[in-house]
């Protein structure tokens, strides 16, 4: 090849090389599979490459905690226990609670008036025997010596039991006759006695 075409192909040659040299190898324009600068795009340009959640989206929100350390939503409420019906219970926690009549009731009979009297050999014997194993027969849906439209102990319904009256000093009211049980001057029974025996009639009479 002559000197001068030599010099001419290596002067194209060379502009060539500068020419490739400075171009911007992740130009789009003349790059077509070049990777974005999009730090939250995935391989081939598909998002999600920081599978994390960022700012504003976190997934915490419905259970992020309250005051206290309660769970949003989940706040205990105050002024008692709720009950299946999502009625606060409040009150006496013994309310309704059903008696009986030999751990509870006998006690107050062998404490009160059994001695002298509601006994074998005393002087309410022939009225009705309290003595344990006996008292529960002698009381309950028994037919009352004073008033005979009442029966002694009416389950479930104090004002048509008679001996309840009696213990109140109620009974004439009533139509009954007599002296109160216990009869003076023997003290009255205790608020906590008539309590218990009112509420185990108000519950049924259980045995």
């Amino acid at each position: 090849m002559p000197l001068g075409s030599r010099l001419s192909h290596l002067t194209v040659t060379a502009i060539l090389f500068v020419a490739c040299e400075n171009r911007d190898p992740l130009d789009s324009a003349s790059n077509p599979t070049a990777v974005t600068n999009d730090p939250s795009a995935g391989p081939s340009g598909s998002p999600g490459g920081d599978m994390t959640e960022g700012p504003g989206s976190s997934t915490t929100a419905d259970t992020e905690p309250t005051a206290g350390g309660t769970t949003a939503g989940t706040e205990p409420t105050s002024g008692g226990t709720t009950d299946d019906h999502g009625a606060t219970a409040t009150g006496d926690p013994t309310a309704g609670v059903e008696l009986s009549h030999d751990l509870d009731i006998q006690p107050i009979w062998d404490a009160n008036c059994r001695t002298g009297c509601h006994t074998a050999g005393g002087t309410g014997a022939g009225w009705f025997i309290l003595d344990a194993g006996a008292a529960y027969d002698a009381i309950v849906l028994q037919s009352s010596l004073e008033i005979n439209t009442m029966v002694r102990v009416q389950p479930g319904d104090l004002e048509n039991s008679y001996l309840w009256h009696k213990i109140n000093n109620t009974h004439l009211e009533v139509g009954g006759s007599g002296t109160p049980m216990p009869p003076p001057p023997a003290a009255s029974l205790s608020d906590a006695a008539l309590e218990t025996i009112g509420q185990w009639i108000e519950t049924g009479c259980a045995p």
